[in-house]
């Protein structure tokens, strides 16, 4: 370590006040009965935290008597949340408080008051951010995971020279930014392209007369029609045990691969293997490029991704996991428009209505290929898929760059939390240490 730069303690950077590191009341000093309907002082919660940042959402609410009985737990504006029961060791900085001069925490979360002369507020919450693991590794490995005060109140981080903290934070929250604004950009153009799907998937290009059908109103000269009238086949999943695995081979599509995003998705630390040996024995579960792939069976009970169909972008052949299915489709129908047609409104609410199960929902091949679906002719097929892969090809660029926005501050991470990179404070470049 740098030697201007000290190995310290939370507590050793606390502010000197009173209750400078503390969790909520116990269970018995909140109940359900305190809570009231006038906003006098909100009570914060573990689901305020989400992707480490603090969110104003479902915040209930406690006299100012009994917050003065919990004052011990109080936070306030510029204090660090910790999560400290269940899901341990999500951070996040509480950056506003609509107006409320503090707010009582529960049970399951802590709070962090720093002196703000020996830590800057976002360092910190980045150094907790980057040893989120060893976190996660300090709570009771009981039924429910469990994060002490006193574990967290010992806990080490390497601190350098407060000025040096300050512009590491900039630095940091300058990435920060960027992913932001770049996942605002890809939420307001998805917002659109749905409102556009719907837009033409429903009224088409160009129509003046229209019919009402079971799943709603079309235009007079489309078809109604079901995904079964254009398939010239289906290939189900294989079987697949943990021994069938391999370290490499042919690639696995699990259920997880197919998602809203219209295209073939498993992270690279994700994809799984099978021997090319299994592959052959299995070879009517094998697919490529000329097949569409669905999943038919979702682990989420109100079942988001069943019954949505995505497209292999690659040449290669890949085998598919239980639940998901390939489909080759005749040339009556593009498949580019089936995909967008599986994340229509009309095509969602018939996956709701047909799946069946509670923990593990499904819907049986019959009834999904039954789904009934609108079907223009095949140049206006075109031309709305031509107009809808313009906003894809945006989004896939923003998501494209996000990712390398998360590379970036993940390896900054690891450089400036650490000293092996220091930054100087009196000029924007960094050196080698």
């Amino acid at each position: 370590m740098n030697s201007n730069w000290k190995k310290v303690m939370l507590k050793d950077i606390a502010s000197t006040d009173k209750n400078s590191i503390v969790d909520g009341p116990f269970g018995s000093n909140l109940k359900t009965s305190d809570y009231i309907d006038d906003p006098q002082v909100p009570v914060l919660q573990g689901k305020n935290i989400t992707n480490n940042k603090f969110e104003w959402k479902e915040i209930r609410y406690i006299s100012f008597e009994k917050a003065k009985e919990l004052e011990r737990s109080s936070v306030r504006e510029g204090d660090l949340l910790l999560t400290k029961i269940g899901t341990v060791g999500c951070v996040a900085i509480l950056d506003d408080l609509k107006g409320f001069e503090f707010a009582i925490i529960p049970a399951n979360l802590m709070k962090i008051t720093l002196d703000k002369t020996k830590a800057d507020t976002k360092f910190v919450y980045y150094n907790l951010l980057a040893n989120e693991k060893r976190i996660k590794e300090l709570a009771s490995q009981t039924a429910q995971p469990a994060l002490s005060l006193k574990t967290m109140k010992n806990f080490k981080i390497d601190l350098p020279p407060l000025a040096e903290q300050q512009k590491i934070a900039t630095i940091l929250s300058s990435v920060d930014e960027a992913i932001e604004k770049t996942e605002a950009i890809i939420e307001q153009t998805e917002k659109v392209k749905k409102g556009l799907m719907q837009q033409l998937l429903t009224k088409g290009i160009g129509h003046t007369k229209f019919k009402k059908t079971e799943i709603g109103e079309m235009p007079e000269d489309w078809v109604l029609s079901t995904i079964g009238d254009h398939l010239i086949e289906h290939r189900g999943g294989a079987s697949l045990t943990p021994n069938d695995f391999t370290d490499y081979g042919v690639k696995v599509i699990p259920k997880k691969g197919v998602t809203s995003l219209g295209v073939l998705k498993i992270e690279e630390h994700e994809q799984t293997f099978v021997s090319e040996e299994y592959a052959q024995k299995n070879i009517n579960s094998v697919v490529d490029k000329n097949y569409v792939i669905a999943v038919l069976r979702d682990l989420v009970p109100s079942g988001p991704n069943i019954g949505l169909i995505v497209r292999i972008t690659d040449n290669e052949k890949y085998i598919l996991a239980q639940g998901v299915y390939g489909l080759r489709v005749k040339d009556s129908i593009l498949p580019e428009f089936l995909v967008y047609l599986s994340n229509s409104k009309s095509f969602r609410e018939q996956m709701r209505r047909k799946m069946v199960g509670s923990t593990q929902v499904h819907i049986r091949n019959s009834e999904y290929f039954n789904t009934l679906i609108p079907l223009p002719g095949i140049e206006e097929q075109k031309r709305i898929v031509d107009i809808l892969s313009v906003f894809d090809k945006r989004i896939e660029s923003e998501i494209a760059k996000l990712s390398t926005l998360k590379i970036i501050k993940q390896g900054l991470m690891q450089v400036l939390l650490t000293g092996k990179v220091r930054v100087k404070v009196d000029e924007d470049e960094v050196t080698s240490s």
